[in-house]
């Protein structure tokens, strides 16, 4: 069965992706789920009551065309009627029995009763196609109107038959409408073949003069609206024993001869259902047929999202789409809001709708259910429709929040911890598995980092020290630890006291950058020279 509405589903969504118009089910006996009345029934009086009336078949004579008609020569079977013997019901319930009928007053009771209406009401409107009615016991019509109403009150016709269009309407005949909505007349059934059980095929739609193939036109649709249908009766088809007019006889049993009968009334055509119906079939209950709505559309006329199918709004002709929980949510909401920011993934992948799954399963959470629950991740390449597409983190809530990252589950650490699991000391932390923060100065250290197993601090360039709290070699003056400015000729190294920048001097040298020459020596081009011994030529060097 669910393959069954899935292929209706994309049977209608290629249509309306195509451009067609909506494809409604097909009835073919609308007529069963109506209400059938007739102005005027043989056996009811004027105020609804019984009364007994006789008429007579058209049946056992011999007939003989001519100008004026079929002229039938003895021979008639003449029976009486009540209220019960031919109401309007018996149509509808035709396939009881062929012996069942709607039966007219005969004319006896008066030549006003030669104009008779038939309607046929139903519960809601729809397209009528097509109407089959066929005769009990008297000929065809021979001429008569079928009409339509929208609400019951005003009528329109559909289509004219006649023997004679130009006398009784004051149409010309044809045999097909040029346009959608003409009204035309038809001499479909001019020549009568028998006395009784006559058959009328009022094909409306197949009298439009359309190219094969061709899809109805918006115009031709509303023409083919109905709620009620009305055959009015116009003109009877007048028989007699000689060739003398009926009006100029005195016979009586020839006018209970003239009535109209229906024993069969076919109507088919299509339930209004928005085009999301793969049928649509008649409830016993409600006595009315009832479109069979496609899977996730539902109401009278399939004009809304069922609960199970709320990712995009509801449109005529488009099936209603479920949402993309990736299977781990039977509830979802529609949302305008996350529609209309397109924050919902549908089941093709593509971000349009508002669907908010929720009640997910299987430890994931989100609009689609395609995030994992806090203490579970989602590992890369496993699909999001898989049971355990959410695994649990590993990870101790000592040293972190008990939550990971998707992919591998690596843990999101406490601020001292880091590694896969938080199983190393964070930067700025040291002795694991405490991981206290570093003892550094934080002026001399380099982002405040040690090293995690023996705390030794990561200093600054120009800092020095386990801790950074003092300078380098060759820099003074913490904690901007300067550069040590020692003369280059008289220190004895580049490396100054850090406190005091004072420099380490070789003999004959002094001053605290060992710029300067000692008492007994002398400055020439920047060396210092003793003043005796070897003079000129002994050079400290």
């Amino acid at each position: 069965m669910k393959t069954q509405w899935r292929l209706a589903a994309a049977l209608l969504l290629l249509l309306s992706c195509s451009g067609l118009k909506l494809q409604e089910p097909m009835v073919n006996n609308l007529e069963q789920a109506a209400t059938l009345e007739a102005s005027a029934t043989c056996g009811v009086g004027p105020d609804g009551e019984s009364i007994t009336e006789e008429f007579c078949k058209i049946t056992g004579g011999i007939k003989h065309e001519s100008e004026s008609g079929i002229e039938m020569k003895d021979g008639s079977q003449c029976g009486k009627c009540n209220r019960f013997s031919h109401p309007a019901s018996h149509v509808k319930n035709s396939n009881l029995g062929d012996s069942l009928s709607w039966m007219s007053p005969p004319l006896i009771r008066g030549d006003a009763f030669e104009n008779v209406n038939f309607t046929i009401t139903f519960k809601k409107v729809y397209q009528i196609d097509n109407i089959v009615m066929k005769t009990g016991e008297s000929p065809r019509p021979a001429a008569f109107v079928v009409l339509k109403s929208l609400d019951g009150e005003t009528y329109q016709p559909l289509m004219y038959f006649s023997t004679d269009c130009r006398r009784d309407f004051r149409m010309e005949p044809k045999t097909r409408a040029d346009a959608d909505d003409e009204v035309i007349c038809m001499e479909k059934y001019k020549k009568l073949e028998s006395f009784q059980d006559h058959s009328a095929d009022i094909n409306i739609l197949l009298n439009k003069d359309r190219p094969s193939g061709q899809q109805p036109s918006d115009r031709l649709l509303e023409f083919l609206r109905v709620k009620s249908v009305r055959i009015n009766f116009r003109r009877l088809y007048k028989f007699s024993t000689s060739m003398t007019p009926l009006n100029e006889r005195k016979d009586d049993n020839q006018k209970k001869r003239y009535f109209y009968s229906v024993s069969l009334l076919k109507v088919s055509g299509h339930c209004y259902c928005n085009g999301l119906a793969g049928s649509c079939e008649l409830d016993s209950l409600a006595d009315d047929f009832k479109c069979r709505c496609i899977e996730g559309v539902e109401g009278d006329t399939c004009d809304r999202c069922a609960a199970t199918h709320p990712q995009k709004p509801w449109k005529a002709g488009k099936p209603c789409e479920k949402c993309n929980c990736h299977g781990h949510s039977q509830t979802c909401i529609f949302n305008p809001e996350v529609a209309r920011k397109r924050l919902s993934m549908d089941l093709d992948g593509i971000y349009e709708g508002g669907g908010v799954c929720a009640n997910c399963s299987d430890n994931t959470t989100g609009l689609n259910c395609r995030s994992c629950i806090p203490g579970f991740f989602h590992p890369w390449g496993r699909a999001w429709n898989r049971t355990d597409s959410c695994v649990k983190c590993n990870c101790s809530t000592q040293i972190s929040s008990g939550e990971c990252k998707d992919g591998y589950g690596e843990c999101l650490c406490k601020k001292n911890f880091t590694g896969l699991n938080c199983e190393l000391c964070a930067a700025g932390y040291t002795n694991p598995p405490a991981c206290e923060p570093c003892d550094c100065n934080p002026v001399g250290t380099v982002a405040g980092r040690c090293d995690s197993a023996d705390g030794r601090c990561a200093c600054r360039p120009t800092f020095g020290g386990d801790k950074c709290d003092t300078c380098a070699d060759g820099f003074t003056g913490f904690p901007d630890c300067q550069k040590c400015n020692c003369s280059l000729n008289g220190a004895t190294s580049e490396v100054c006291d850090p406190d005091s920048g004072s420099c380490d001097c070789k003999p004959g040298y002094t001053g605290p950058l060992c710029d300067q020459c000692d008492t007994g020596f002398f400055m020439y081009r920047g060396s210092c020279f003793s003043e005796c011994g070897l003079g000129l030529g002994d050079r400290t060097v």
